[in-house]
């Protein structure tokens, strides 16, 4: 056994529980039937880009609600193809949509481009849904009494509304949709294939959003702000904790039914490689993770090089 495989084994020996509660199938099942056939209202502008070969477009449509999702749109024009294969992007915590350069790498797969903001956070998008319990630190302890009204409620469904504004497309060939983000992103990448069978294969890096009781009890990263609102209202811990397992990737990861290419890093004290394990287990799929044994919370240049190499191949069958 070498040296990644020996570490690759001990994040898979870390113990997981699944905390789904009983009503957990029919609480997704009632959400997404509450936008299934909601209008996009799309628009969409094309916008002045210093390149010949790639038509880029600033582009907004409705989210699980009243709120208007921003995003930016690539098309690979250089292709002169009517249809092309997409990446379904989703940004990590606090970021955006971003900038249309940071996308071209994956335009030159041959690929349509969607990046889309989250609701609340680091992009132009707002957020349309009166919250009934109240904000600590950020958006994570959002609505955190009750899983109607939780901010990673409205959050997975918007990851569902992204994939019907890219199937709207007609430059878009719709059996070859793939989801790609980490942290946060590769969270929202899993929980659009676990919600909805539209993507062809799902690309997360040092995904988020897995053994969340955990990441609360250890205060990792953005989940630390519920344990700021747990040292103010203490006698909410069994709720807080009910809520955040509707939301657990480990929770809902039998359901996905596509391929899987993960990466973790086994430094990681923002999104820990072993509570990403027990979802890991769970997926029924073909599947494969990247573990970098010296790594925190990033991936290298030399993995977005394989990751490109996974989306050809997946693109190609």
């Amino acid at each position: 056994m070498d040296y990644i495989e020996k570490i690759t084994q001990g994040l898979l020996a870390y113990p997981y529980e699944v905390t789904k509660r009983p009503d957990f199938d029919a609480f997704w099942e009632k959400n997404l039937k509450s936008i299934e056939g909601k209008p996009l209202e799309a628009e969409r502008k094309k916008i002045d880009f210093p390149s010949p070969y790639i038509d880029v477009y600033d582009i907004s449509y409705l989210g699980a609600d009243e709120t208007r999702i921003h995003g930016w749109l690539l098309i690979p024009s250089f292709l002169k193809r009517e249809t092309y294969p997409c990446l379904l992007h989703y940004h990590g915590f606090c970021g955006s949509r971003g900038e249309p350069i940071e996308f071209l790498s994956w335009a030159m797969t041959g690929c349509c481009v969607l990046s889309v903001d989250c609701r609340s956070q680091g992009g132009i998008t707002g957020d349309a849904h009166c919250y009934d319990s109240g904000l600590i630190t950020n958006v994570t302890s959002q609505g955190i009494l009750d899983k109607d009204d939780y901010y990673f409620k409205h959050l997975y469904l918007d990851a569902v509304r992204a994939l019907d504004y890219v199937c709207s497309l007609p430059e878009v060939e719709k059996q070859k949709i793939v989801v790609e983000g980490g942290s946060q992103g590769g969270a929202l990448s899993l929980a659009a294939a676990c919600l909805d069978d539209r993507p062809k294969a799902v690309m997360c890096d040092v995904p988020s959003n897995c053994q969340i009781d955990k990441r609360i009890e250890g205060e990792y990263g953005s989940f630390a702000a519920a344990a700021n609102y747990l040292r103010r209202y203490p006698k909410d811990a069994d709720k807080v904790f009910e809520t955040v397992s509707y939301f657990d990737i480990v929770n809902m990861a039998d359901k996905i039914s596509c391929p899987v290419f993960a990466s973790v890093g086994a430094k990681d004290d923002v999104c820990p490689a072993r509570f990403f394990m027990g979802a890991y287990q769970r997926m029924n799929v073909l599947k494969q993770v990247q573990v970098y044994p010296f790594f925190k919370h990033a991936v290298s240049s030399e993995h977005q090089e394989k990751k490109m190499a996974y989306l050809r191949k997946i693109i190609e069958e």
